[in-house]
């Protein structure tokens, strides 16, 4: 009778375990996509990046990705994994990483993995050290401009502009 219960109804199922604890609890949205190209299970990630979009599962994925702002045919891509970045224009900035990997059950090829990455901060940091760097640079220029200038007043005479005896 036990040995019925646990292998005849699987009691002992990990997968809904694992799927709880792992894929719900992960900072990385994520789309699993069948070979049909239909959405068959997302997590909470997912959900909380995209709060306005209504992802039923079951329905084609290239219109969802279209709407996310996927640019090209990532279902035909060639590679191993198809790569875009994912900026927002709302009033809540946000940049995302988004790969899109073919996967496979032995040498079967049974869909897809979408993964979103929230890579903002990254983004933001590169961003200012980029502004940061051209700031530098402006007050570089001001700085050689300045000491160009502090080298002739001090080889030439202020009234006439001749050269001075510092000049010789």
């Amino acid at each position: 009778m036990m040995t019925i219960s646990l292998f005849g109804f699987k009691f002992l199922e990990i997968v809904p375990v694992a799927r709880e604890l792992l894929l719900e609890q992960m900072d990385v949205g994520v789309l699993v996509i069948d070979a049909n190209r239909r959405i068959v299970d997302l997590n909470l990630a997912f959900q909380r990046f995209f709060p306005e979009l209504h992802t039923p599962l079951g329905i084609d994925a290239y219109p969802v990705l279209t709407q996310l702002g996927i640019k090209g045919a990532p279902f035909e891509f060639d590679g191993l994994v198809y790569h875009q970045e994912i900026l927002s224009d709302l009033a809540n900035w946000y940049c995302l990483d988004f790969n899109l990997r073919k996967i496979y059950a032995g040498k079967r090829f049974i869909g897809w993995l979408a993964e979103f990455r929230d890579i903002s901060f990254q983004k933001k940091a590169i961003q200012e050290k980029e502004r940061i760097n051209e700031d530098l640079n402006r007050q570089l220029l001001v700085i050689q401009a300045l000491q160009h200038e502090l080298k002739e007043q001090a080889i030439r005479d202020a009234l006439t502009n001749v050269y001075n005896r510092r000049y010789f």
